[in-house]
């Protein structure tokens, strides 16, 4: 009986220990889309002070202020309204 006992008190344990993993993954890839989400906001507000208009595409941003991310991890939807309009930018993890 004790022996079973100890067997699922280490199964709570690693299961424990899963959930926790998982969600500090979660937690981490978040806090990345946000400092994403911020380094594009910051960089449209520097092209539009410098230009006086928006930048047209997030490639601009990549060659002018060396914007990068994970392509791989990150798709970025950047939709220009009009050059004096701010963009639309939708940031989306993608699957594995």
């Amino acid at each position: 009986m004790r022996n079973k006992l100890r067997i699922l008190g280490y199964v709570l344990i690693v299961i424990v220990l899963i959930a926790s993993v998982a969600s500090i993954s979660n937690h981490s890839i978040q806090r990345e889309q946000d400092t994403l989400r911020d380094a594009i906001e910051q960089d449209i507000s520097a092209y539009y002070a410098r230009e006086g208009y928006y930048p047209s595409s997030i490639q601009e941003l990549q060659d002018i202020y060396g914007l990068t991310y994970d392509e791989k991890r990150f798709y970025i939807g950047y939709q220009l309204m009009g050059s004096n309009i701010r963009p639309y930018v939708t940031i989306v993890e993608l699957e594995d």
